[in-house]
Parts: C-alpha cells; structure tokens; sequence
C-alpha cells in the first residue's frame, strides 16, 4: 500500500528513538473517505475530532500520492524540535502528525479532480490514531530503537513495531518456564533470557 509505505519511509528520516511502525486501520480509512468530498475542500475536521483522531489534509494539482504527503514533511523547515514551536507564522502542524511517534495507525483517502479556481485539485485525506498531544514533542531524540514502547519491542529498520510473526521454538533449559513466571525477569536479564530462553519470552522476530 503506497501510502502507508510512504509515511514509513518518512518517519525513518527522523532521528527518533521510539518512532512506532504504522498500520492501516480500515475504520480510519473509512473515516477519511466518508469526509473526503470536494466540498470541503479547505476545511478540517473540529478540536472535538481532532482530540480523539488526527487529521491531515494536502492539496495539490498533481495526484501523486507521495508527492502529498511530502506537502507535510516539507513543514519540518519550520519545526523547532527545541522549542516545539513552529517557527514565525507557518504551520508544521501535520508535520507534526506525521511524525508523532506513538500514532500507529492511519487510514486514507485521495479524492482527485475537484474544481477549484478554474482549475483541478487532488485532496489527500489523513485520519490518524493515536493522535498528536499539545504541548508534547513529537518523538524522543535519539538513536533508533533505542526507546521502542513495551507493546513494540522490535525493530524494523529503524521502527519500533509489534511482532506479528514471532520465531516459537522449544526453549533448551527446563528452567525458561520458571522465569518466565518470575514478574520482570525477562527485562531484567534480557540477555541471557535472549540467549536461553527467547521462547518464554517471546524473543525474537521472523521478517514479514
């Protein structure tokens, strides 16, 4: 799926440690697409939604997809990781989003050809869950993977993400299924739990 791929490809740009794979989400999709229509076009959704959902929108008379989303990466020129402000008066906001680093899910629409000043526009529509938190940067600086959350402890170039093909095998010391039991153990020794036991602690991801 193009747009999906492409917003990973973009959030490994950035230099996060906890920056989350995506997934697509059929409800957001459907969201997207029930709101895309060409009579909305420059509009967005209301603080209400937007509290529960994030929502980016990009414009332009080339349909290309990537072409819109690069719209919002463009915004970092603007952005102030320090600060966490947009600098003077643009906007960074879907850059923003894009970026945030716990979202990781998102569904899209694209609604080309819509009349506008004599002329056609493509409309990229973007729903995004969890969505962006004022006041809050965006990603922790760092190395990549280095801050992955507990419910996304693999890394796939350079992405945090859950482990939909988990590598299973017969532990090789009776032992595993003790610790396994023992609250904190596999975190506390990782290493050795990797080493002896990555079964009982479901170390250890297959490439999808």
């Amino acid at each position: 799926m193009i747009v999906l791929t492409a917003h990973d490809e973009l959030r490994r740009e950035v230099q996060a440690a906890d920056m989350e794979k995506m997934d697509w989400d059929t409800d957001l999709e459907k969201m997207a697409m029930d709101w895309a229509t060409c009579s909305r076009l420059g509009t967005r959704e209301t603080n209400l939604v937007e509290e529960l959902f994030g929502q980016n929108i990009a414009l332009s008379p080339e349909g290309d997809v990537v072409g819109l989303l690069q719209q919002w990466m463009a915004q970092r020129e603007y952005y102030s990781y320090h600060n966490n402000t947009c600098v003077g008066n643009n906007t960074c906001r879907d850059y923003v989003q894009a970026v945030w680093a716990a979202t990781n899910r998102v569904g899209c629409a694209l609604v080309p050809d819509c009349e506008s000043k004599e002329r056609k526009i493509s409309m990229l529509v973007c729903y995004y869950s969890p969505p962006k938190e004022r006041w809050t940067k965006p990603y922790h600086l760092g190395d990549s993977c280095t801050k992955c959350p507990r419910e996304s402890p693999f890394c796939d170039k350079g992405l945090c993400e859950e482990c939909a093909n988990p590598i299973w095998h017969d532990d090789g010391f009776d032992e595993c299924a003790f610790w396994e039991n023992v609250p904190g153990d596999c975190d506390t020794h990782r290493a050795w739990h990797a080493r002896f036991c990555p079964a009982n602690c479901q170390f250890g991801c297959r490439t999808k």
